[in-house]
């Protein structure tokens, strides 16, 4: 049913643009520009700007008493004063020796024991040392003498060797000068022996009288050295 007021269709249009309304004081559009270079302003007592110049040199002022420059000298040696009383030099002489007192009872001295020369002994013996194939074998002989005579000999030197066979001597043994009562020593040789060699040895020493000790011939015994 038709109504009391009919609609009538419109054709639709764009709305219409804002029209901008003028602000009550216009913005005038100004071109913009650099900001001025500021000016400066002068002090009160204007600067003047000069060359700078070194600084003058500090002048020395001349002291109240003016100092002379003198020569090192070397300072004098000292000279040594006389004491009181002058201190001769003497030579140094070596302190006396002391005299021994005798004491209330003397004491004799302790007599030595005799001498007995049956107290001198002695051995012998040989040592083969070996030697290469086909050469004479290193022999040693050792003569000890043992001195048990209750004195000291004195000069007691080793006599000569008695070889049988063949042996002949390398190195011949050293003496000594003396041999307390109880000591003993040995006499050393040394010998090359190619085959069988007999020895015996020998030495001499004096007595505490001066008088001769001959100490053997001791039998060294027998060796076969050499090559087999």
């Amino acid at each position: 049913r038709p109504t009391r007021t009919p609609i009538e269709q419109q054709v639709r249009t764009r709305k219409p643009t804002k029209t901008l309304r003028p602000t009550r004081t216009p913005i005038e559009q100004q071109v913009r520009t650099r900001k001025p270079t500021k000016t400066l302003r002068p002090t009160r007592t204007p600067i003047e700007v000069g060359e700078r110049t070194r600084k003058p040199t500090k002048t020395l002022r001349p002291t109240r008493t003016p100092i002379s420059q003198q020569a090192r000298t070397r300072k004098p040696t000292k000279t040594a004063r006389p004491t009181r009383t002058p201190i001769e030099q003497q030579d140094r002489t070596r302190k006396p020796t002391k005299t021994l007192r005798p004491t209330r009872t003397p004491i004799p001295p302790d007599a030595g024991d005799e001498f007995n020369p049956a107290g001198i002994t002695a051995s012998c013996s040989l040592r083969g040392k070996g030697g290469p194939a086909g050469k004479p074998e290193l022999v040693r002989v050792y003569l000890t003498v043992r001195n048990h005579s209750g004195a000291t000999i004195t000069d007691v030197v080793p006599g000569a060797l008695d070889i049988s066979g063949s042996g002949s001597i390398t190195q011949s043994a050293n003496s000594r000068g003396s041999m307390p009562n109880g000591s003993v020593y040995s006499f050393q040789w040394a010998l090359d022996v190619d085959g069988i060699a007999s020895v015996s040895a020998s030495a001499s020493a004096t007595d505490p009288d001066g008088g001769d000790i001959n100490i053997g011939p001791i039998d060294c015994g027998s060796i076969n050295g050499g090559a087999s």
